[in-house]
């Protein structure tokens, strides 16, 4: 395939799974303990023998670019062709790609490929593309799209995806949206393969009729006067389009069949490299069933569940059915059973529920600091909007610091308003530190209170800085 061009086009819908690519694309989701979303595709794309791929993405795209560096992991790094990323549009390319397209038309024209091969990054697969452009060219059509037959209670999985309604000649007579209601299903993968030119007239096509914002419409609405067909793929298939698809994903990752189908094939996936040391079990650690990254620390009870990059986990907890992203840190008798669901904890330390794990909760906060991490505690335990004063909090947790000699900072919000009619608000946030406790001090009582009074007089002077008040807090008295 080294005559097609590799297009992967960020336009997913990634409003159910917000909570984790709030700040990252979707595409740059970790999966699978050390690899990304992206990897799939983009392996794949590269196992074909394509050699010339573009990445079109949107905004919070630093995590991605820092993934993908110059293509090396991919082989491609290369002085002509390679990998090219448009990480800079004016349109978001979930509503509109065309123009997106449009800006960078040249990436096409110049190509010199005769085939554009337009793949989505959620479809989690391990397909050779040359099976598609074998079909593609003997059947003639003018544009391919790639679908899976999904069947009996395993369509759930992939609702809201496009579904395609086939002639008995493998045509596309109808494209629809999957709402879970067959128990057979032809679900679209969003890949399509066409020629160049018929792709380049597809984009000048839609701006000049404005009609359409998005190739993948423009292809649904003409399926009259195009000839569109459909190839069907038949190995294991997952769409990253909510928070459940994630997790029933990486779940599915435990399965020996899947598992050595899509990394123990014939086309590995590749990733980026992590210069890290192996995870390290120790002698109480108990693991059973679960994939898990190198650079992890695992002290306790790990069963069919994915573990990411650089994971603590202390002695005597229990983790089961769990997805835990990287640089995690949890603490000793922690029991997360049964989970079902994906935790983030980015870093995020969980408070064990009894007072004999409390007792470790120190060291776990002393591990972060030798890692060179910070800590940062929410003392007032409420976010109330808009609210403009600094609610008196008690020093307990002052005595981190305290204890392990380390300097405290703080960072207060403050909402201020701007505009020409001061009708707008913005809200500014002021760091401030270090504090240590006075020499004064005696003992380690009398140092965390120092502290605490220090932190809170300074938010106390940082929130007059708000020059407005929305929503005015009234406290109640029963």
């Amino acid at each position: 395939m080294k005559d097609c061009l590799g297009i992967i086009n960020l336009d997913e819908n990634e409003e159910k799974i917000l909570e984790l690519t709030a700040h990252r694309l979707l595409g740059a989701l970790p999966i699978a303990g050390r690899y990304r979303v992206i990897d799939f595709v983009l392996s794949n794309m590269t196992n074909s023998g394509i050699e010339n791929i573009g990445i079109f993405t949107k905004n919070k795209s630093r995590s991605l670019v820092d993934h993908l560096t110059n293509g090396r992991p991919w082989d491609l790094n290369r002085k002509k062709d390679g990998l090219r990323v448009f990480n800079f549009g004016d349109f978001n390319p979930q509503y509109d790609d065309v123009h997106n397209f449009l800006d960078n038309i040249d990436f096409f024209e110049k190509s010199k490929r005769e085939y554009v091969l337009l793949s989505p990054s959620y479809m989690v697969c391990n397909i050779d593309y040359n099976d598609l452009m074998k079909y593609h060219k003997e059947s003639g059509n003018d544009v391919t799209v790639v679908y899976k037959n999904i069947k009996q209670h395993s369509e759930d999985k992939f609702v809201d995806c496009q579904v395609l309604n086939l002639n008995e000649n493998s045509r596309v007579i109808g494209v629809g949206e999957n709402i879970g209601l067959k128990s057979t299903t032809n679900i679209s993968m969003e890949m399509y393969i066409m020629k160049t030119d018929l792709f380049i007239d597809i984009v000048y096509k839609s701006i000049k009729s404005g009609m359409h914002r998005k190739v993948k419409d423009y292809i649904n609405a003409n399926i009259d006067s195009l000839n569109v067909g459909a190839f069907e793929f038949t190995g294991y298939l997952a769409c990253i389009n909510s928070i459940k698809a994630y997790f029933d994903a990486n779940s599915d990752f435990l399965n020996e069949k899947v598992n050595k189908e899509l990394f123990y094939s014939k086309s590995p996936i590749y990733t980026k490299p992590k210069d890290e040391c192996a995870t390290q079990y120790t002698e109480c650690s108990n693991v059973v069933n679960s994939i898990i990254a190198n650079g992890s620390y695992i002290e306790g009870t790990v069963k069919n569940c994915v573990i990411g990059r650089k994971v603590y986990i202390g002695k005597d907890t229990v983790l089961e059915n769990c997805v835990i992203l990287q640089n995690s840190v949890i603490g000793e008798n922690v029991s997360m059973k049964y989970l079902g669901n994906v935790v983030e904890m980015l870093g995020a330390i969980p408070i064990p529920g009894n007072k004999e794990a409390m007792k470790n909760f120190l060291d776990v906060i002393k591990l972060r600091i030798k890692q060179e991490n910070s800590i940062t505690i929410f003392p007032e335990a409420h976010i109330w909007p808009y609210y403009t004063k600094i609610r008196p909090f008690k020093n307990v947790s002052f005595k981190y610091p305290v204890q392990l000699d380390v300097p405290a900072f703080c960072v207060t919000n403050t909402y201020q308003s701007y505009g020409k009619n001061n009708d707008k608000v913005r809200l500014v946030s002021y760091i401030d530190g270090p504090f240590f406790p006075d020499e004064e001090c005696n003992t380690m009582k009398e140092k965390q209170q120092n502290l605490r009074d220090k932190v809170y007089n300074q938010m106390v002077e940082r929130s007059k800085m708000s020059n407005i008040e929305v929503i005015k807090y009234v406290k109640k008295y029963s």
